[in-house]
């Protein structure tokens, strides 16, 4: 079905109300909310800065780097003062970049300039780090420890930076919360028909060498944002470059997606599920009413062989690893489930989880990984 991005059905010209209250939501959850810091700029042209809390650089063990997801920037989550108090105490900073994509910027930047972005904030983290030659560290221990936290569509940066970014080498963990897929939450709110029909517009002008042009501002699923046609058909693609965790995606295309986070060289990971993600599938859920909280090896093997599918697919993916060869896996991926609680939602903000995320969060990327 080809049609040009000037003649969309009636059926997708609708900007849907639920998935712009999405990111109203959030942000009047962190209304008030107020962390003292750095505004640093990392990169001129155009400015971008990088907002730093916790203890001076001179005092720290780390720099935790947050990635959102799309509408997200500084302060775009409500658990965000949460989780910079329990770094804080670990003696932890919590780093929180404005990228290109940050706030309604992601439908004209792509996770190859996401991961540009992220390794000069990791070079100005290095840098400042560096600046203290008083301090000494082990030959075999990163200078000064970086992990990546992901949420939602920041979790695709995180994947893509393990894979392609300059720094990649350096990181010593990686936490991805709420790890859904762009195309299946679009194809929810949207339907199916109508996110068919606005990505074969994006084919078509991609086709014609328009891909860097804009669709029309009533393209469904991206909250009534510029995107390109490129960015859009990467969105609503299948084993496009952004699909890495639809829940139709077979064992071997997983493996391709998160194959390389299992090589020995990978950190550490922690991938956290909602168990009433309001955009993941229900076949994503089923099966994963079980929290796995340990983080000894081998009580996460025998929790993890009890996940649903979609935890077993990550599980198989990621301790193949990229050359599918098992005995090369460092650690098993941590999979944690957010239940229902009295206070807690478990949806796919963590709204009323906070607490519980901040302290996992720092509990994991801090312990030192065994010999």
């Amino acid at each position: 079905r080809a049609c040009s991005a000037r003649s969309l059905p009636a059926r997708i010209s609708r900007v849907s109300a639920r998935r712009r209250s999405r990111s109203t939501a959030r942000a009047m959850a962190s209304a008030g909310a107020s962390l003292r810091g750095d505004l640093t700029v990392y990169k001129n042209d155009p400015t971008l800065v990088m907002f730093t809390s916790g203890p001076d650089v001179r005092d720290s063990e780390g720099t935790v780097v947050f990635v959102g997801g799309l509408t997200d920037g500084p302060m775009g989550l409500a658990y965000l003062p949460a989780l910079a108090a329990a770094l804080e105490a670990k003696r932890w900073r919590l780093c929180q970049p404005t990228l290109s994509s940050s706030y309604l910027g992601f439908g004209v930047s792509d996770l190859d300039k996401d991961v540009e972005e992220l390794d000069l904030v990791l070079d100005r983290i290095l840098a400042s780090a560096n600046r203290d030659e008083t301090r000494k560290k082990d030959e075999n221990e990163n200078a000064h420890p970086v992990a990546l936290v992901g949420h939602s569509t920041g979790c695709q940066d995180i994947v893509h930076f393990l894979k392609r970014g300059r720094h990649k080498e350096i990181i010593t963990a990686v936490v991805l919360q709420a790890p859904v897929s762009d195309r299946e939450a679009m194809c929810m709110e949207h339907g199916s028909e109508a996110i068919e029909a606005a990505h074969d517009a994006a084919r078509v002008m991609m086709e014609s060498g328009d891909g860097d042009s804009l669709m029309p501002r009533s393209t469904p699923g991206v909250f009534g944002a510029p995107v390109t046609a490129a960015r859009y058909f990467s969105l609503s693609g299948r084993m496009t470059l952004d699909d890495m965790f639809s829940s139709d995606l077979t064992e071997s295309e997983f493996c391709e997606k998160i194959g390389h986070m299992g090589l020995e060289s990978a950190p550490k990971s922690l991938w956290v599920q909602s168990a009433d993600d309001e955009y993941a599938p229900c076949s994503k859920r089923e099966g994963g009413s079980a929290r796995f909280d340990a983080l000894d090896e081998d009580k996460r093997r025998d929790a993890a062989d009890a996940g649903g599918a979609f935890e077993k697919a990550i599980k198989n993916a990621v301790r193949g690893g990229a050359d599918g060869n098992a005995e090369s896996r460092k650690v098993f991926p941590v999979i944690a489930i957010a239940q229902y609680g009295t206070e807690a939602t478990a949806n796919h903000a963590l709204d009323g989880c906070g607490d519980w995320f901040a302290a996992k969060v720092a509990s994991f990327v801090t312990k030192k990984s065994a010999a």
